[in-house]
């Protein structure tokens, strides 16, 4: 569990310890294609929107420019390059998985946007100050070695499993700062469904817009949260509360022990969401959690005793919250809200028989609070929070 996440959760989100991730039972496909290109045709075909820089994808691990002039030097230097790391997309542009700010860095001299400096490689320190106009005028030996220096790429072509992608993202991970769950989605799984979700960027402020389901009042308030989380956690709890409700009469068979998994899947499996599946997946989120707020409202995905209520949110009774009460009008919620607020209350302070699960023996409380993300604590609490939510309402 992250640093950001203690802050923001009150349950940790693992499974147990003799438990072991089931390996999905497919053979995931990976094909990929190796080429050597030149520094020059890297470029052009980045110019050319043949291969797509997002930044804003990667959280923007934007190198300073001394740093990019050691990349220079190293070119130069005829110093071999680690591989970019490349995927196809279904209209066969290419999107970076490895090797953004490499690329970007090559872009930027050649549009003139930084000269060159603290170069300190044998015969190099002359180049210091120059533009790639002025290294091309000035010294064309040196932009011939730099046009010429080559680049190796490794593509992961479009028909291979999007989950390889989000593998070889998490392997290559070796920033200073190293990615979360959500951040590499954010690279792999981008789209009209992820834009939905995260909301609208904006490249002149480097920002994303208050108009994605992340955003969403009620639930940046449960989050105690001010703006919109930096590293994309209230986007995370956007899917996980989605994935939930919608595989929640299917758990079996969607469930691999491993809330990443789940939440991958829903992404994987509602990336090429047509307009009428995007409108219905933001009604279905916005009105099941105005429910949610509506009968809990302050105790809102914490849990509590009486008046005594937790700091944080508890994604573990989110899932169950959310995933019973998407059953039922606002109305038949409303006229058992009492209800609803006691029996929660009861179950999360009361671990006698009545509320053991028929798969772990555990009760309800601690099915909320220890190793939630395994298989069978899982349908142990929603299945016992939903039978006794149908008692009420029934």
């Amino acid at each position: 569990m992250t640093e950001e996440e203690n802050e923001l959760f009150e349950d940790k989100d693992e499974i147990k310890e003799d438990e072991v991730v089931e390996i999905p039972k497919e053979i995931r496909r990976l094909n990929i294609e190796t080429h050597d290109y030149p520094i020059k045709v890297i470029v052009e075909m980045i110019q050319d929107g043949d291969i797509i820089l997002r930044p804003h994808y990667q959280r923007g691990f934007i190198w300073d420019r001394t740093k990019s002039s050691l990349l220079i030097e190293s070119v130069l230097l005829n110093i071999p390059l680690p591989p970019v790391y490349l995927a196809q997309e279904e209209d066969g542009t290419l999107s970076v998985i490895d090797g953004l700010q490499r690329l970007h860095t090559f872009l930027d001299y050649y549009e003139d946007k930084f000269p060159l400096r603290k170069l300190e490689g044998e015969g190099l320190d002359n180049l210091n100050k120059l533009t790639y106009s002025r290294l091309k005028k000035e010294y064309p030996k040196a932009k011939r070695i730099l046009d010429r220096g080559n680049i190796r790429t490794i593509t992961v072509s479009k028909d291979s499993d999007p989950d390889i992608k989000y593998d070889i993202f998490e392997r290559l991970n070796s920033g200073s700062v190293k990615l979360n769950d959500q951040e590499i989605r954010n690279c792999i799984f981008h789209g009209k469904l992820n834009t939905l979700i995260m909301g609208t960027y904006n490249q002149e402020e480097q920002k994303y817009e208050n108009d994605g389901l992340r955003a969403n009042k009620i639930l940046q308030e449960a989050m105690n949260l001010t703006e919109l989380h930096q590293r994309y956690l209230d986007a995370e709890l956007v899917i996980r509360i989605l994935a939930i409700i919608e595989y929640r009469n299917n758990i079996d068979e969607k469930y691999k022990n491993s809330m990443k998994l789940l939440i991958n899947d829903y992404m994987k499996d509602n990336i090429y969401a047509d307009e009428e599946r995007l409108e219905y997946i933001k009604n279905l989120f916005e009105d099941t959690i105005d429910k949610a707020h509506q009968v809990f409202e302050s105790k809102l995905f914490k849990r509590y005793h009486n008046n005594d209520i937790e700091k944080t949110i508890n994604r573990s009774i989110i899932d169950c919250v959310m995933s019973s009460f998407v059953d039922y009008e606002l109305k038949e919620l409303l006229d058992k809200k009492e209800k609803i607020v006691l029996k929660m209350d009861e179950m999360l302070n009361d671990t006698s028989s009545k509320y053991i699960g028929t798969l772990t023996g555990m009760s309800f409380k601690d099915t909320v609070t220890k190793w939630t993300s395994s298989k069978n604590i899982l349908k142990d609490r929603l299945e016992l929070w939903k039978n006794n939510l149908n008692s009420i309402m029934d």
